[in-house]
């Protein structure tokens, strides 16, 4: 769709207008404001949509004015483009939470993903940006976003920022007022002038919170650059010597981080293929606080975080096998297909899919992989046992994966005789009781 001189190039609305806007694929709208989507007021919901090389002057794929709703989230941004501001979301006079979700490839000339103005606060959780640029100008600003006029308060909770650039100032984020940074993982971020990841001036200020810092790259300040302002760090993992002025704090460590692959398959930093979970052996495992004001009780993945938490968007685990709680034996009447649900559980919260492995009987039941509930194909008949070895017990084996692990268990399951009305077979002239 094409809709140059006006908003919205898919969808329009203002005033009272409250679309829910759900389980789509934007792709290739363009518009003067908002490429795909243009809101002002109202409280429309938007989430789990595809949002994919749509294009405008100012938002390319959504425009946000007034938004009445706090929040967006699991929607998927590619490769959309504003000559101006906002690659993918230009957010106006609202303040908003953004959940879930990839920010891969945007640009723009200021904020390649985000830029914002007039807002309160706007806030990231467990998010991926990957690969937004602010390259539209030769002053582009904020590869990933661009903190503009009035804009108060930025927050990152539990995500993953990489190869994010800008020509000008901050590779990640050009700041304005307050940025704080929690169980983030910042990497392979550059700005061609200054601060990798963000540049600091007259009233600005950067609090570092559980966060990972490594092989961003400036001019003149390859993490932070602090012209002026104020930035502090805590129970974080970066190097000093990578950043320009006074940045304060406690509990930080400069080491590398061992990444489980950050260049991933493709040989190249700062690709959506990259790894950056952590290595049994890294220096950041159990040693961050739970005692900030927006510290995630899970990690990027939904895993739980426990005791001291690692240092960046994923927690590490060891993975254990799922465990199979319910019963070994199971005695039920004869004629009936439900037998059990079988029962698990998993420590590190993974989903979970069953399956019947083997066993002497196995091909009479089935199971649902999801939900775990166990039948026969056919219904048992206690006088006409089928079960392999003719003793009316039916033997299987059943197995619950976590997509690593695979647990099984050996399931028995006796039918037991019930009174049944008599029948008469006509053709053979006999009486079965």
């Amino acid at each position: 769709n094409l809709n140059l001189n006006n908003s919205g190039g898919a969808i329009g609305c203002s005033g009272n207008a409250s679309p829910m806007i759900f389980d789509n694929n934007f792709s290739y709208n363009q518009a003067g404001q908002g490429g795909a989507l243009f809101v002002d007021g109202g409280e429309s919901s938007i989430s789990e949509n595809n949002f994919i090389e749509n294009s405008a002057n100012v938002g390319g794929a959504l425009y946000l004015k007034s938004f009445g709703s706090d929040e967006i989230s699991e929607n998927e941004f590619l490769h959309n483009s504003s000559t101006d501001m906002g690659g993918a979301i230009f957010l106006d006079s609202s303040s908003l939470i953004i959940d879930s979700g990839n920010f891969i490839e945007n640009f723009s000339s200021h904020g390649g993903a985000v830029s914002v103005q007039n807002s309160d606060s706007i806030s990231f959780q467990g998010i991926k940006g990957i690969g937004n640029e602010a390259n539209a100008s030769a002053s582009g600003n904020g590869g990933f976003l661009y903190q503009g006029l009035n804009s108060i308060s930025a927050k990152f909770v539990n995500c993953i920022l990489s190869g994010n650039r800008a020509n000008r100032y901050g590779g990640v984020v050009r700041a304005s007022a307050k940025l704080t940074f929690t169980n983030c993982t910042i990497v392979g971020n550059e700005s061609l002038d200054a601060g990798g990841v963000v540049i600091l001036f007259e009233g600005d200020s950067l609090n570092l919170e559980n966060s990972i810092l490594w092989n961003n790259h400036s001019l003149w300040g390859n993490e932070i650059a602090v012209y002026s302002g104020s930035a502090s760090a805590h129970y974080s993992l970066f190097d000093p010597a990578e950043s320009e002025g006074v940045i304060n704090g406690t509990e930080n460590i400069s080491v590398d981080p061992l990444f489980v692959d950050q260049d991933g398959l493709d040989g190249i930093l700062g690709t959506s293929d990259d790894d950056f979970q952590l290595q049994a052996s890294s220096p950041a495992i159990n040693i961050g606080s739970n005692g900030f004001t927006d510290y995630p009780s899970h990690d990027i993945l939904g895993k739980s975080r426990s005791g001291k938490p690692d240092l960046g968007a994923y927690e590490f685990w060891v993975n254990s096998p799922p465990e199979i709680i319910s019963g070994s034996t199971v005695s039920l009447s004869e004629n009936q297909t439900d037998v059990i649900k079988v029962l698990a559980l998993d420590n590190e919260g993974e989903s979970l899919t069953f399956s019947i492995m083997d066993g002497l009987d196995g091909s009479l039941f089935s199971i649902d992989e999801f939900t775990g509930s166990l039948s026969f194909v056919s219904p048992p008949d206690f006088e006409q046992a089928l079960d392999l070895d003719e003793n009316g017990e039916y033997q299987l084996t059943i197995g619950v994966s976590d997509g690593t692990s695979i647990s099984e268990q050996l399931l028995r399951v006796s039918p037991y005789d019930v009174d049944e009305a008599p029948t008469i077979d006509q053709i053979n002239n006999t009486l079965k009781i």
